[in-house]
């Protein structure tokens, strides 16, 4: 409550709907968010949800595989169908999983508000990797070799960013491309200006490009337009770059290291 209170003061959660937490489902965490920010989303990292599955007993492959086809499945149907999978292969397994609230590790359940359906904790095991040695040090030594840490990052991603070319950042055109690779298994049928209906092998999907959104819910997670999507905005004759969202753009990206952490003189000055 101390640490999250302090947070709050840095940061400032007035509009709570629009933060999620993400976490290693530490019990602490999980009453301290409910009583100071009880309308942000709280997400568990799936990969330690597992070895909380795994110390109860719960191993093997199959059962791997069942939790992390659950966890990333992105409609409550698809969730359900996959939840059942997993009765058929250990029915206590089941039991286990389903009293974790759906909302906290499946993309099925996530908020469409942040545009991210990342399953695991990555970003905070990359920066707890990056002031590895930092933590050894005595608390004033710590905030040092941190700062200076961070302030050589903001300008070398401010450098970085000045090379790229177009609006979209690099990683996106990559996950755009291999959308659009995937697009071309499927068929539209336009219904009017903005509603599609796009047709594949073994699926149907509906889309609304005003919306921004697909019934498969992938766009509406990521921001990012699903083959379903690129289907559609090929049927318009549009290019899929002008429906990604603007958080990853590379204005965006500029503007999150716009400003610098400054240099300060050392003890004797």
């Amino acid at each position: 409550m101390w640490f999250l209170r302090l947070l709050d003061n840095d940061i400032g959660f007035e509009n709570q709907d629009g933060w999620t937490f993400t976490s290693d489902k530490q019990k602490g965490l999980i009453p301290a968010f409910e009583n100071l920010f009880p309308n942000a989303e709280n997400r568990f990292c799936v990969r330690h949800l597992y070895t909380n599955m795994k110390y109860d007993g719960f191993r093997g492959v199959a059962i791997k595989n069942a939790l992390w086809a659950a966890a990333r499945a992105t409609r409550v149907e698809e969730f359900k169908r996959r939840m059942e999978n997993l009765k058929k292969i250990n029915h206590d397994a089941y039991l286990w999983l389903a009293k974790k609230p759906e909302q906290h590790w499946s993309k099925a359940y996530f908020s469409t508000i942040p545009k991210c359906d990342i399953l695991l904790n990555n970003m905070c095991e990359c920066f707890n990797s990056m002031i590895l040695d930092a933590r050894e040090k005595p608390v004033i030594s710590m905030f040092e070799t941190i700062r200076n840490l961070l302030m050589a990052r903001f300008q070398t991603n401010r450098e970085k960013a000045e090379k790229w070319d177009g609006v979209m950042c690099p990683k996106i055109k990559v996950v755009l491309a291999k959308n659009s690779k995937e697009a071309a298994a499927f068929s539209p049928l336009m219904a009017d200006e903005t509603h599609f209906q796009i047709t594949g092998l073994h699926q149907q999907h509906s889309v609304d490009l005003c919306r921004m959104s697909c019934s498969c819910r992938k766009w509406d997670l990521t921001g990012i337009p699903c083959p379903h999507a690129v289907c559609a905005i090929w049927c318009k004759q549009e290019n899929p770059e002008a429906y990604v969202h603007r958080f990853y753009s590379v204005l965006k990206y500029k503007q999150c290291y716009s400003r610098s952490i400054m240099p300060i003189n050392g003890p004797a000055l």
